[in-house]
């Protein structure tokens, strides 16, 4: 799968492998988050925040995949993870599955300690 991006004049293209049902990450049958890993990658975004911009998700067998934001939350409504490193974040899969019928999450709640949430997917 390809993605472009266009910044101004610049023009950036992704290719990404796809995502066949072996290598979706699997939550455990309860679906409640139990059978994943979060780890937080990037921060910041459209504010100088801490806010977390990429999250890699990765199940028990190792398989993983990477969630962004949906949108930029207004400002006094950005998750702040302060130690960039997650420990402070909750992490909650909302829906699962996708195009295939599997416990794979399609997307997260991230809510920091102040209560502020935003949705990836």
């Amino acid at each position: 799968m390809k993605i472009t991006e266009e910044h101004g004049d610049a023009r950036i293209t992704h290719e990404f492998e796809e995502m066949t049902p072996e290598k979706r990450p699997q939550d455990h049958h309860r679906r409640d988050g139990r059978g994943l890993r979060f780890e937080t990658l990037e921060h910041g975004g459209a504010e100088p925040d801490v806010m977390p911009q990429a999250i890699r998700v990765m199940d028990l067998e190792d398989r993983s995949c990477t969630f962004v934001p949906e949108k930029e939350p207004p400002p006094n409504e950005r998750p702040q993870d302060e130690r960039m490193d997650g420990r402070d974040i909750r992490f909650e899969p909302l829906t699962f599955g996708g195009e295939y019928d599997d416990n794979m999450p399609m997307s997260i709640r991230v809510t920091d300690p102040e209560g502020r949430s935003s949705c990836g997917g």
